[in-house]
């Protein structure tokens, strides 16, 4: 008995996007340049447990600044306290960066720079993924879906969108720190 032929798919990005182009996303593993993290503000997103957690996030920076850089989305006017938290939890000061980029929460893993690496050419990019808070669940995430359009050119990367033709996000949402086809 035979199987019908397999049904391809339609491509979503017709341009088949950043692989298309040579580029790849790096495994976790692999070595990498920074962390990146967006510094919390939002107080409903840990209701009457928001106290702690910029000394949480402080934490985290330190740790991590030990061994490598931490770039952190912030806006001016939440960065001096969030200097002061990190000095405190013992950072490594010269490997902590922050970037004025507003956020709507600190979810960087959801709406954060993705870095994707061309292996023949040893560029490396940022892709410009469609970020809409869990199918639009956790209003506002305006802010948030601007980050890597906003991060890219203080990281002094590439972007893949701006190198091989007009600006165009890809057609894919980012959710959890996993990408999704829409």
């Amino acid at each position: 008995m035979h199987s019908p032929p397999k049904q391809e798919k339609p491509a979503r990005n017709p341009d088949g996007g950043p692989a298309a182009l040579g580029y790849r996303m790096p495994a976790e593993w692999e070595p990498q340049e920074a962390v990146w993290l967006s510094w919390p503000h939002r107080h409903d997103t840990w209701p009457r447990h928001f106290r702690p957690i910029p000394a949480k996030f402080a934490e985290i920076a330190a740790i991590v600044s030990r061994w490598e850089k931490v770039r952190i989305s912030a806006p001016k006017p939440l960065q001096a306290r969030a200097r002061s938290l990190i000095a405190h939890a013992g950072a490594e000061a010269a490997n902590v960066e922050f970037y004025d980029n507003p956020t709507n929460d600190a979810w960087c893993r959801d709406h954060g720079p993705i870095f994707v690496k061309n292996d023949s050419t040893g560029d490396v990019a940022i892709t410009d993924w469609r970020y809409n808070a869990w199918g639009g669940k956790y209003p506002p995430f305006k802010a948030d879906d601007a980050i890597p359009g906003t991060d890219r050119p203080k990281a002094g990367t590439a972007a893949v969108r701006e190198r091989h033709g007009p600006r165009r996000r890809l057609n894919r949402s980012q959710r959890a720190g996993a990408p999704f086809d829409d």
